[in-house]
């Protein structure tokens, strides 16, 4: 959890972007990366998306 929370929380905080990126919260841009399985885990399922979307859109 912790390589997630830095990928995504932290790197939003430390580009203060906090406001509309690094979490799954309302009013935020809606970019979600699906994987197939547990990345807590185990991590290496983050190098295989079954779905990604940016900005809300389906890549």
């Amino acid at each position: 959890m912790q390589i997630i929370v830095a990928a995504t929380r932290n790197s939003a905080r430390s580009c203060d972007m906090e406001s509309r990126l690094g979490t799954l919260e309302a009013g935020k841009l809606a970019d979600v990366l699906v994987v197939d399985g547990d990345p807590l885990a185990d991590v290496k399922a983050l190098t295989n998306p079954r779905l990604v979307l940016r900005e809300g859109k389906l890549i």
